[in-house]
């Protein structure tokens, strides 16, 4: 774990701390199964021997990513997800359900996005962190050759498994499309995996980044320290994905999106490589943050009926 770190967007070093939370590892055996797990990750694997953990929620004052200090390195998010592993709990989203109705959705709203950008041709796509691909369902239904990799071991029918992790592919392998939806927010270092990415594509080849928006008035940490490390802007993971790739982006979009009973807003960004890149203004990134910590009130009455609601209700309702 860290305490002295750089901005995974920007590199910078300047922080402004938003507060502190603690955590008491009496908790643990008062929450469902879930975040049990993760707090037990986080006492366990992360903060070995320590009762009481004191988390300082961080606000990088260039670009405005959050995120929380110490912050866990590379290693720390191997063990974590090493430890879910041996637990035979899912690491990657949940599997394909075809009763989901807002998994059905968000899987049609990807493939629309990205389709009218596609060539007429059969492609070659790759959805990293996939876990079963239910993402490329509607592509495989395109006759695109679709490959997932993940550590969930069975993709769904038609889907080849390439493997866990991007050693797994080999150095020689190209894709015309590669997905990489609600994995970035994982990761101690989420630029270093798109550099990986967009070595991987073929030129012009597409890469289609997807991130949850949860900034409001903070980072929802206080129940779940551990699953996600980054918290992204709408503006700041466009800025992260031409930094650290040789990648222009062409598309974006934004909306709320469904996962089982969880409401979440989210950012899509479509990139291509070696497109030409738009400047995209530090402050401009910095300020999409600022607007979220202190809203509106009409923002602030939207999000609480379409978010916050809705949210806890669901989250109520899983600790029956």
């Amino acid at each position: 774990m860290k305490t002295h770190f750089s901005c995974p967007v920007c590199r910078g070093f300047s922080w402004k701390s938003l507060g502190s939370h603690f955590f008491l590892r009496d908790r643990i055996r008062q929450l469902p199964e879930y975040y049990r797990l993760r707090w037990e990750i986080f006492f366990d694997l992360w903060f070995p021997g320590q009762d009481r953990v004191e988390l300082r929620e961080m606000m990088c004052k260039d670009c405005g990513l959050m995120t929380y200090s110490p912050r866990p390195e590379t290693a720390d998010i191997d063990a974590q997800y090493a430890y879910l592993d041996e637990r035979q709990t899912p690491i990657g989203t949940r599997p394909f359900d075809e009763n989901d109705r807002g998994t059905l959705r968000r899987i049609r709203r990807v493939h629309a996005f990205l389709a009218s950008h596609l060539p007429p041709r059969t492609l070659r796509i790759l959805d990293y962190g996939g876990s079963d691909g239910k993402l490329l369902v509607p592509f495989l239904r395109d006759d695109h050759d679709c490959e997932v990799v993940d550590y969930h071991p069975e993709p769904l029918k038609g889907i080849h498994r390439r493997g866990s992790t991007l050693e797994d592919i080999p150095q020689e392998m190209r894709y015309d499309v590669i997905l990489c939806s609600h994995v970035l927010e994982h990761l101690s270092e989420p630029g270093e995996l798109l550099r990986q990415l967009s070595a991987r594509l073929t030129e012009g080849g597409l890469l289609y980044v997807e991130v949850p928006n949860e900034i409001w008035r903070g980072t929802p940490i206080t129940y779940d320290p551990v699953t996600h490390v980054n918290f992204f802007n709408r503006v700041n993971i466009a800025l992260l994905c031409q930094q650290k790739a040789d990648l222009g982006i062409i598309a974006t979009r934004t909306g709320r999106e469904q996962f089982g009973a969880w409401r979440v807003k989210v950012t899509g960004i479509l990139a291509r490589k070696g497109a030409k890149r738009i400047e995209i203004p530090l402050p401009s990134a910095l300020n999409a943050t600022q607007r979220l910590q202190r809203p509106s009130l009409a923002a602030a009455l939207a999000h609480l009926f379409e978010i916050r609601i809705p949210n806890k209700i669901a989250r109520l309702r899983s600790e029956v």
